[in-house]
C-alpha cells in the first residue's frame, strides 16, 4: 500500500471522485422549522452507548427527530466524508411517550459521558417537558444502587436537509454483524485503513502497517458470510477505507441487527446497513484514494 498523501472524496457526491469538483449542495431551498418536542423515552444503556459513541465520532452536535412512532437522526461529518442515519421505532423502547413531535439538538459527546456512567443493563430515560420557556433535556440513569439525573442544555437545531446519496454499487455482501466487527478489530490492530476485496466466492478485509499485516477471509457458505452478489462475477471488487469512523460504526451496527449489508464499488462510497426489529442504521463513507 502506498504511503503517499490521500484524497478523501465527498460522500455526498455520487460521481467518480474528482478533487477539483465541488460537493453537491445538500441544503434545502426552504428549510422547515420544527417545533421543540415533548417526550419521555427509556431504553437499556448498552445499545444507546454504542449508537451515541458512533455518532459522536462524526459530529459534536446531533439533531434528533421525535415523531409519534420513532426517534431518528441523519448527520454528516464536517468534512463530508461520512454520513450516518438511524431510526429507532417505538417498539425498541421500554417507555415511549411523544406528546409533541419535533427536533432537538444537543452536544452528543457530553451526553455520551453521562451514558458511560451506566452499566449495560441500566435503564436510561430521556425527557423533555413543556413547563418552562428554556428547558434542558433530562437524562436519568436508573441503576440498581442509585438514580442519577442530569440536565442537558439544548442547542439550535440544524436546518440542513441531508438526502441519501444515490450510488450504483458493484458488490453487495451480507455478513453477520459479529463477523464484520471481529474482522474490523483484527485489521485495526495493524492499520488505520482497511482494504475491502470481494470475489464471487470470497469476502476479504486486509490491513498493512509498518511491521504487521492482517488478512481476514470469509469464504462463501461460511457461518459468518451469508451472501455475495456482484454485477460482474468474473471481476474482483476492491477499495480502501479509513477506519477512523468505520470501526465505531461497525460496533453500533451490531446493536441494531444480527446481519449487515456491505455495498461498495471501486472508488465510490461504501454503504453499511443494518435493519432489524430494534430499528435500522445506515452508514456511508467515501473511499481512500491513493495518489500514485
Amino acid at each position: 500500500m502506498s504511503e503517499k498523501p490521500e484524497n478523501q472524496p465527498n460522500v455526498a457526491q455520487p460521481q467518480a471522485p474528482n478533487p477539483t469538483t465541488p460537493a453537491s449542495p445538500l441544503v434545502s431551498e426552504t428549510p422547515k422549522k420544527s417545533s421543540t418536542p415533548v417526550f419521555h423515552v427509556s431504553l437499556k444503556a448498552k445499545p444507546l452507548q454504542a449508537i451515541f459513541a458512533a455518532i459522536a465520532v462524526l459530529i459534536d452536535e446531533a439533531t434528533f427527530t421525535f415523531s409519534a412512532g420513532s426517534v431518528s437522526l441523519r448527520a454528516m461529518d464536517p468534512s463530508r466524508i461520512a454520513m450516518v442515519a438511524f431510526n429507532y421505532p417505538k417498539e425498541a423502547f421500554d417507555i415511549f411517550d411523544v406528546s409533541r413531535e419535533g427536533k432537538i439538538t444537543f452536544n452528543i459527546g457530553e451526553v455520551l459521558k453521562i451514558l458511560k456512567r451506566a452499566d449495560k443493563e441500566d435503564l436510561v430515560e430521556l425527557a423533555l417537558t413543556d413547563k418552562e420557556s428554556i428547558r434542558p433535556m433530562t437524562v436519568k440513569l436508573d441503576a440498581k444502587k442509585r438514580v442519577s439525573v442530569f440536565d442537558v442544555p439544548l442547542l439550535e437545531p440544524e436546518q440542513e436537509e441531508l438526502p441519501e446519496p444515490k450510488i450504483t454499487f458493484e458488490t453487495n455482501v451480507k455478513i453477520t454483524s459479529e463477523g464484520l466487527k471481529s474482522a474490523v478489530e483484527d485489521v485495526h490492530i495493524v492499520s488505520d485503513h482497511v482494504e475491502v476485496l470481494t470475489t464471487p466466492d470470497l469476502f476479504r478485509m486486509k490491513g498493512i502497517g509498518d511491521t504487521l499485516r492482517a488478512d481476514v477471509k470469509f469464504d462463501k457458505g461460511s457461518s459468518e458470510l451469508l451472501d455475495i452478489t456482484k454485477q460482474d462475477m468474473n471481476q474482483e471488487t476492491k477499495a480502501v477505507f479509513s477506519l477512523e469512523y468505520f470501526a465505531e460504526i461497525v460496533k453500533a451496527l451490531g446493536e441494531v441487527a444480527d446481519t449487515v449489508s456491505v455495498s461498495y464499488a471501486k472508488e465510490m462510497p461504501i454503504k453499511l446497513e443494518a435493519q432489524g426489529t430494534k430499528g435500522s442504521m445506515l452508514f456511508y463513507q467515501a473511499p481512500r484514494i491513493e495518489v500514485e
